[in-house]
């Protein structure tokens, strides 16, 4: 579980009843990270585990607290490692762990403090056809009231 670069690079999944993908998620995301983090937000399956047993370390809500809250505590955690860089994912596998060291080489480069990544450049064919309605209409409800030209809104 090494990053190719000098840099420390920690990865933080939020993860709620992730048991059927958070597996496939950690096993490919140990190529392009330092550690990984997983915070299990008060699921009911076998997610904590699943994550332990990859390797992971693990940080357990004692209920659900949301997507928000258990984000944050993600990046907490992180910074407590002395992370140099923080890569967010979902469990779900919505996400090409392969284009991290495309992401972070900007900020490697010193050309970037932060990197947004965009689920809809270049398809999102794994999202459910409901996630990608929903997500479609914020995307173009973020655009009319910021005026920025927004790709994903809910990245």
């Amino acid at each position: 579980m090494k990053s190719r670069t000098k840099h420390k690079i920690v990865l933080i999944i939020p993860a709620y009843n992730e048991e059927k993908t958070l597996r496939k998620v950690l096993d490919e995301a140990r190529h392009y990270c330092d550690d990984m983090i997983v915070i299990n937000d008060g699921s009911t399956d076998c997610t904590a585990e699943i994550a332990k047993k990859a390797g992971a370390k693990v940080s357990n809500n004692p209920i659900n607290m949301g997507l928000g809250k258990t984000i944050r505590r993600g990046y907490e955690l992180a910074l407590e490692t002395d992370a140099d860089i923080v890569v967010q994912t979902d469990a779900d596998g919505q996400y090409t762990l392969s284009d991290i060291p495309k992401l972070v080489k900007p900020i490697i480069d010193d050309k970037a403090d932060i990197v947004l990544a965009s689920r809809t450049m270049g398809g999102i064919e794994s999202m459910p056809l409901g996630k990608r309605m929903g997500n479609w209409i914020g995307t173009k409800v973020t655009k009319m009231v910021s005026g920025y030209p927004v790709s994903d809104a809910q990245t």
